[in-house]
């Protein structure tokens, strides 16, 4: 899996799913350069890594950091499910793809880009149902504001390749791994490790960080233009996966099942409520809501079009995970 080095953007490289991106882009021999906020610490002393600073909603500060540039990674955006973030999320998630994809179009030499989504761009809902790459995106109350951000900022990306540009999308499935252990998925070993009770009733899709990094690098080597795939690991049970995390962590398993009918009307009354305090709700509704429901996911075509790429079990990425965390208690 290689390929000629490449002068790459990135956006989100300093992020739980990025800082994977970047690492491995820099071990295949390609010359990398973040696309961050605000200057900060580098990450890591690495000749073929360098920063820049910008808005991503600034069509002029996104034209100058793809300038030469042979390929975008865009793994930025805005994970929240807080009804005081929907806002941020809106112009992390949809505005700034979208001025990146116009950005792209206007280069002189257009670079390629690979962009980063998410499963929930493909639409929920509260029936049961397997879900592939012809999924179609219908409106439902199942569906949160993050997934309604990404569905559209995704259309932005199916525009700009109508328009000639040249793009591949990755749809990730709840990913898990080593990482920041007080935001994302890693609040779940957290929690777990601290006592955690009740478990929610819904399945879903799960992938390894790395697994998600490799699949990017895999999509450089060999490109599949106009393409969209899922990446999924494994499909289980939210009860499933917490067993399994307790138990890599030695600690009792959670024996309580969420009522879902009965909290997720009193869980999305108490968000308004804090809401209008200006307050954060401890239990969104919408992640009560994601959790809550039962959907399945193909990786299918991923591995068709790749067919050396294996992912990681889910039982190792949850025991790899758990070692990580315990390492640095």
């Amino acid at each position: 899996m290689t390929s000629p080095p490449l002068h790459i953007l990135l956006t989100g490289g300093r992020g739980f799913l990025g800082q994977h991106i970047a690492k491995l882009l820099l071990q295949a021999g390609h010359r990398v350069q973040i696309f961050q906020r605000a200057p900060t610490a580098p990450m890591a002393d690495h000749p073929n890594l360098s920063y820049c600073t910008g808005d991503l909603t600034d069509f002029f500060d996104v034209q100058e950091a793809i300038e030469g540039k042979d390929l975008v990674v865009h793994a930025g955006g805005r994970v929240s499910f807080r009804r005081l973030d929907r806002a941020d999320v809106w112009r992390n998630n949809l505005e700034g793809t979208t001025t990146l994809v116009q950005a792209m179009l206007n280069a002189p030499a257009p670079a390629r880009l690979i962009h980063i989504s998410s499963i929930a761009a493909l639409g929920r809902s509260f029936r049961p149902s397997l879900v592939n790459e012809s999924q179609i995106w219908k409106t439902d109350p199942a569906n949160t504001w993050y997934a309604y951000s990404k569905y559209k900022a995704e259309l932005e990306v199916w525009r700009a390749a109508e328009e000639g540009l040249a793009t591949t999308i990755l749809n990730p499935a709840v990913i898990l791994g080593p990482g920041p252990w007080t935001t994302g998925t890693g609040q779940l070993f957290n929690h777990m490790h601290g006592g955690l009770s009740w478990y929610p009733g819904g399945e879903t899709g799960f992938v390894d960080v790395r697994d998600v990094a490799l699949a990017v690098l895999q999509e450089i080597s060999t490109p599949s233009i106009g393409k969209r795939y899922i990446l999924a690991s494994e499909n289980a049970s939210w009860q499933s996966v917490l067993n399994q995390i307790a138990t890599a962590l030695q600690v009792p398993p959670p024996t309580r099942k969420i009522p879902s009918k009965a909290i997720l009307p009193l869980a999305k009354s108490l968000e308004w409520m804090l809401t209008a305090l200006s307050m954060p709700s401890p239990l969104p509704y919408e992640i009560l809501l994601n959790s809550s429901l039962k959907h399945t996911y193909a990786s299918d075509a991923f591995l068709q079009a790749h067919p050396e790429f294996r992912f990681r079990p889910l039982a190792t990425t949850i025991q790899e995970t758990a070692e990580a965390y315990l390492q640095q208690l």
